[in-house]
């Protein structure tokens, strides 16, 4: 018995420094985050589109998802496209009315605009897309049901379109790096990170003429990278696991010579969520 004490002991000795540190850079050094705007807003919303053959697509958004692939068309019927690899059929799912459905909008007013997709991205069943002036929109490929995530109540067709740039089974990652947690199911807005995290600093400078130069080279003596449009990395280009997918590597191509990356580890991210209060 008493061996046995010593032992167990000896573990919890050898253990808490590593996991005191972990816990100690998380809360003084670790990722400066806020909590999101963004909230659910509709759910269970039934809407069925039209079987329509769309316009044209905008190749930049697509994805494969059992026999069907999911894109969206700019030109009328325009909006979310659901294709049956199979049979060659297509559903065209509009955001406008998809939103007259839900009571969301006027059902009687005609609007100028309001159908456009920022990014296609797949978490489980559910396929998370922005939309202009509704937020973020989610379709449940299981249950055929609609949600809405947004930072308003009364939607603005037309209005600002998040981008949904990455999503996994864990997190799902819009502009503004406003992070939605699966299995919190709740949203944190991540505002700087370490700069430890950052592997490189890019510039837009030197290459194709840009109307706005910038320069993030400079920060590299700085402890935080803040995340904004100012800075050019609210919006990453590519998102990929590391070797060991213990973290998320953010890759912003501002110039080819030139790009920006940094990485945030998952147990960062799920330390973040589980100090966020509602």
């Amino acid at each position: 018995m008493q061996r046995h004490t010593f032992l167990v002991t000896l573990f919890l000795l050898l253990t808490a420094p590593a996991a005191l540190c972990q816990t100690q850079a998380a809360d003084s050094n670790g990722l400066q985050v806020s909590k999101s705007l963004f909230q659910l807003k509709a759910s269970g919303v039934r809407y069925d589109g039209v079987n329509e053959r769309p316009g044209t697509y905008y190749s930049g958004s697509k994805l494969t998802h059992e026999g069907k692939l999911y894109t969206d068309s700019t030109v009328p019927p325009d909006g979310f496209v659901v294709q049956d690899v199979d049979t060659d059929s297509f559903t065209v799912y509009q955001p406008l009315e998809l939103a007259k459905a839900a009571g969301w909008i006027d059902k009687k007013k005609k609007y100028k605009a309001g159908n456009n997709i920022w990014g296609i991205q797949r978490s489980g069943d559910v396929i998370w897309m922005g939309s202009s002036g509704f937020g973020i929109l989610t379709f449940d490929t299981a249950t055929k049901r609609w949600s809405r995530y947004d930072v308003r109540d009364t939607p603005i067709p037309g209005g600002h379109g998040p981008v949904v740039f990455y999503a996994d089974s864990d997190y799902v990652f819009i502009s503004g790096f406003h992070i939605y947690s699966v299995k919190h199911q709740k949203w944190l807005k991540v505002d700087a990170v370490p700069m430890r995290n950052v592997t490189k600093l890019g510039t837009n400078r030197g290459g194709l003429p840009v109307q706005i130069e910038f320069d993030l080279r400079p920060l590299a003596g700085e402890k935080y990278l803040s995340i904004n449009y100012h800075t050019h990395v609210d919006i990453a280009s590519k998102v990929s696991l590391s070797p060991d997918e213990s973290a998320y590597i953010f890759f912003f191509s501002h110039s080819e010579a030139h790009p920006t990356e940094f990485r945030i580890e998952k147990w960062e991210l799920e330390w973040a969520f589980s100090q966020m209060r509602d």
